[in-house]
């Protein structure tokens, strides 16, 4: 993110908080029209693309983290045999979510590699 402006870094943190570019416009206080022109030039895309990677990540060690606990939990509930579906049920999501994360991460390793980029 080096090669662009602090107003587009700015910009590029409002996109990543926000459900649309209206929305990010708004909350960053840059005109619409404007991040709408940096969405076309290809250094700014680079750089929103990058800090989105990195949000994914964050993401993605956070679920990791969240797996040890999601799986003592969904024994805990098999052994003691307490069925509190809120518990089993967002242990089950964490379990999901995190093979999901890693299965994209080894398409993405492999679309790489296909691409000449590893």
């Amino acid at each position: 993110m080096d090669k662009i402006s602090i107003r587009q870094k700015k910009a590029i943190i409002a996109i990543l908080a926000s459900p649309n570019i209206t929305a990010a416009a708004k909350k960053s206080g840059i005109a619409e029209r404007t991040v709408r022109e940096w969405l076309t030039l290809p250094t700014f895309r680079d750089a929103l693309s990058e800090a989105q990677r990195e949000v994914f990540q964050d993401a993605a060690r956070t679920l990791t983290a969240l797996q040890e606990s999601a799986i003592y939990t969904l024994a805990k509930e098999q052994r003691d045999g307490d069925n509190s579906s809120a518990r089993i049920r967002a242990a089950s999501l964490i379990l999901e979510y995190g093979f999901k994360f890693t299965e994209l991460t080894e398409l993405e390793r492999r679309l790489s590699v296909l691409e000449g980029k590893a």
